[in-house]
């Protein structure tokens, strides 16, 4: 809103501003109408000086109180900032009587309470599945693996911001283990059903160990004043070996997880959190597993998850020789 349509609609706030603006308005009336009432009155008289000093001496207090009132209004305000930084940094040790590090509190703010973004409704899908012409690696047979995630993205500026969305997947092996060099293989991005081209993708100096594994994807995403983009993103085909794992971590907050797998039924697969809550199991079958972390993720929170092929049934052991089953009893 409009500070002079806010002023005009509410003033009670602003009662004490507009007294000291009057009251600098009085100083600053005064001092002129002395100077120029000064020239009213014959120059070489008494009171055309006395005049005019009180003139002069008006107007150096208005310069005067309102060079003090602005330096004492910063050092106020910088006073002011220090002592809430200060309580912001005690209050939870003052609410739960546990005295946190600074390198704590400072992480906490820096990558939660200043975030720009906050991600709702993140769901990830994943399907294991056995390739068409079976293939190795290190002479292991492997499974192909694709993943999709899906999210809102929720801006918690008052302003248009922009949104890096970032992703990191796994490069492809060769049959020795290898990283197939520096591929980029496509990936499936869309935004509230829009597809991303992949000429909109950021590409990124490796940085790390991370980077000789993983390539990663990044993109900017605008979103208004208090608005949310759906953001969906499908990975390649992935090979993993017969007996293996993975780990979806997410990069930002969010407000919780849902995944789910599907996998071959000759698969027996498990999962666990990388959270403080334990992960809940919604549904397993031997196909399917749905799991979900109610409670919101902080930065490289999420899940991991692991698969080997089922054991082959027993065979029952025969009979000794002259004992009957209980069906022959029967």
């Amino acid at each position: 809103m409009n500070p002079i349509k806010r002023l005009l609609e509410d003033p009670a706030p602003y009662m004490h501003l507009i007294r000291a603006f009057a009251l600098y308005l009085i100083v600053l009336v005064m001092g002129v109408a002395f100077v120029l009432g000064s020239h009213q009155i014959d120059e070489h008289s008494l009171w055309h000086h006395a005049v005019r000093d009180i003139g002069i001496a008006f107007l150096v207090a208005f310069i005067v109180i309102i060079t003090i009132e602005q330096r004492q209004r910063r050092e106020q305000n910088q006073e002011i900032k220090k002592f809430l930084s200060e309580t912001h940094e005690h209050l939870f040790s003052t609410i739960l009587g546990v005295e946190f590090p600074g390198e704590v509190w400072k992480l906490l703010v820096q990558k939660v309470m200043k975030e720009k973004f906050f991600r709702k409704d993140t769901h990830v899908f994943y399907r294991l599945s056995y390739p068409a012409a079976p293939r190795q690696i290190g002479g292991i047979d492997v499974v192909t693996i694709r993943q999709e995630t899906c999210m809102e993205v929720v801006n918690l500026t008052g302003d248009k911001v922009v949104f890096p969305a970032r992703f990191f997947v796994e490069r492809p092996q060769g049959q020795n283990h290898e990283s197939l060099g520096d591929s980029r293989p496509d990936i499936e991005v869309s935004v509230d059903g829009t597809a991303i081209p992949q000429s909109g993708m950021k590409a990124r100096e490796p940085v790390g160990k991370s980077d000789e594994i993983y390539n990663l994807y990044e993109f900017d995403v605008e979103i208004g004043k208090d608005d949310s983009k759906i953001v969906k993103m499908r990975d390649y085909a992935r090979d993993k070996l017969v007996a293996d794992g993975e780990m979806w971590r997410s990069v930002y907050v969010c407000d919780g997880l849902l995944i789910s797998i599907t996998f071959p039924d000759t698969l027996e697969v498990d999962i666990d959190a990388i959270h403080p809550d334990p992960i809940e199991i919604l549904y397993r079958s031997d196909t399917m597993l749905t799991a979900r972390i109610e409670r919101p993720l902080l930065p490289h929170n999420g899940v991991a998850f692991w698969w080997a092929p089922k054991a082959p049934a027993s065979p029952p052991a025969p009979a000794p020789d002259g004992a009957v089953t209980a069906l022959e009893n029967c």
